[in-house]
């Protein structure tokens, strides 16, 4: 026999009961149920274990809100099964969201299966469609066909599963690979999007595409197909996509042409927006909102150098060799601002982690200031042909490229008379520290990448790819090290773990730009050569018998 408990929590304490669950538990989402207007929602919960296994499952309205729970006890190798309107002792609304919750071992509570039936009953009879209850959301969901004619009409139900806000955006690609993009729509917490996705995009949607839903935090959801009469009724889970490995991959299809050359991309702490740096045959800071794929705004420079954001995020810092200054972007006003007045040329910017040092280059002079003790100038010296500027993620040492000499010059701030140089194996055009503290990567305009431990500074090996690099970027876990050339069609890819390259992807041309979103779903690239297009690689939708 089933059993039934009640845990009585109120208001914001559910939601606060469910983050903490989260990490220690076994959760399953619907994303909608329906006891109205001839519909009726049927859950049936499988045990195939051989001890009684409990489930909670907790109701949330259509505005996010949490209702009342219901704790069940599903004996071994037994099931439940019932209407979610009898589930529950207290009255439950019309429509909303179920979560269902488990505190057994998650080894174990992940071979339960629960399974969501959703039936229509009219005038024409019976309809009945199942759903998999979805139980891996992700921040990206993929649905390869949604449905809008005369025939047949599709439903969508995405439920935002985090504890904050969330931004969510539908794209809707045809056959030819023509993408259309949603309007941008704001989730509170545990609130979800429910209704016929062509509603949220400013166009008329007709025939048959293959949508994506994109959002800046988790979401579960599914689609309902049905036909005019609803005499057929299909539900189909979202298929999550997982974040981006070599293995398992896809091009996006994204193509926004920037119509200027790009020299850097950076991203914000959120990743929702991408700045990039152009400098022909227009120079400037292009402001891109990556969920929309659409320029939101541009800065123009005179000259345009290389940027550094500010470990809040509040403020971009461009150098312009043009007017010999560094510019403080506002990235909420994008007010541009002159930071300082530097010397001729000033080529690239830095600011160290901790938000203590400050540094400007031109390609011969480079300055460093102390912002915790005045601007006080504790570095000022030159170099052969500087291309580039960091400071270590510690903030303990500052470092400058040196083309001209193939060297690597460190500076240790704690004291600036300790000046580490090491040679390397080109002439160095780009320079990255992987995340943690982890080897300094140099890129040379040869088929050379120089690995450089850190912090001892030694050369721990090189590595040889296509030639010619003037961008490298890491994966956020700091595993993959991407790395295009422009001397052929590939991004080369090189996995820390196995300490060796992945199969390189051959990109259809050259590129000159590339980064990894902060999320790690995306790797965006820009092409070397006019329009300069931007596009992106992504993980493919999550199945597990792929997984290695």
């Amino acid at each position: 026999m089933t059993k039934k408990f009640k845990f009585i929590l109120l208001g914001a304490s559910l939601l606060l009961l469910l983050i903490f669950l989260s990490g220690c538990t076994f959760t399953q989402y619907i994303a909608h149920y329906a006891n109205m207007s001839g519909w009726t929602t049927k859950i049936n919960i499988q045990n195939p274990h051989d001890q009684d296994i409990d489930v909670t499952l907790y109701v949330y309205d259509d505005s996010g809100s949490p209702i009342t729970n219901e704790k069940v006890t599903i004996p071994a190798h037994g099931f439940y099964k019932a209407n979610v309107e009898d589930i529950f002792t207290d009255p439950i609304p019309d429509t909303g969201s179920i979560i269902m919750v488990s505190n057994e071992d998650p080894s174990q509570v992940q071979k339960v299966s629960a399974i969501v039936l959703f039936e229509y009953s009219g005038s024409n009879g019976t309809s009945m469609g199942g759903l998999q209850s979805f139980a891996h959301p992700e921040n990206v969901l993929h649905f390869p066909w949604f449905q809008n004619d005369t025939n047949f009409h599709t439903g969508i139900a995405i439920l935002n599963v985090n504890s904050w806000p969330i931004q969510v955006v539908m794209k809707a690609v045809e056959s030819d690979g023509t993408v259309h993009v949603s309007n941008t729509q704001t989730l509170n917490p545990m609130q979800r999007i429910i209704g016929y996705p062509q509603s949220y995009f400013n166009e008329t949607l007709s025939g048959d595409y293959d949508l994506t839903v994109e959002a800046s935090g988790k979401i579960a959801g599914f689609i309902i197909l049905h036909n005019s009469d609803l005499t057929k009724v299909e539900a189909i889970n979202g298929v999550p996509v997982i974040p981006f490995e070599p293995d398992f991959f896809s091009l996006v299809n994204l193509h926004l042409d920037l119509n200027s050359r790009p020299i850097q991309m950076l991203f914000s702490k959120d990743g929702n927006t991408m700045y990039v740096a152009t400098e022909y045959p227009t120079d400037k800071i292009l402001v891109i909102n990556t969920l929309t794929y659409s320029i939101t705004n541009e800065i123009d420079l005179n000259r345009t150098g290389y940027m550094a954001l500010s470990p809040d995020g509040k403020s971009l810092y461009v150098a312009d060799y043009g007017d010999n200054k560094v510019y403080r972007i506002d990235t909420t006003t994008y007010n541009k601002t002159a930071f300082t007045t530097t010397f001729t040329g000033v080529w690239c910017t830095a600011i160290s982690n901790d938000g203590r040092y400050f540094a400007a280059a031109s390609r011969t002079n480079y300055l460093v200031w102390d912002l915790a003790n005045g601007g006080q100038t504790i570095i000022n010296t030159t170099a052969g042909n500087i291309w580039s500027c960091i400071f270590s993620e510690d903030s303990k040492y500052f470092m400058v490229i040196d083309y001209a000499n193939s060297r690597l010059i460190a500076t240790d701030l704690s004291d600036t008379s300790n000046v580490i140089t090491v040679n390397l194996s080109g002439k160095p055009k780009t320079i990255i520290q992987a995340p943690n503290n982890g080897s300094i990567y140099i890129g040379n305009d040869n088929d050379k990448i120089d690995d450089i431990s850190y912090p001892s500074f030694g050369l721990v090996k090189t590595l040889t790819t296509g030639s010619n690099h003037y961008s490298l970027s890491f994966s956020p876990d700091g595993r993959y090290l991407y790395a295009p050339s422009t001397g052929d069609n590939n991004l080369w890819i090189f996995d820390e773990y196995a300490d060796d390259f992945k199969n390189p992807i051959d990109l259809g041309d050259t590129v000159i730009c590339t980064g990894a979103s902060p999320d790690g779903y995306y790797v965006f690239y820009i092409k070397n050569s006019s329009p300069y297009t931007l596009r992106a690689i992504q993980g493919t939708p999550f199945d597990a018998s792929k997984k290695k």
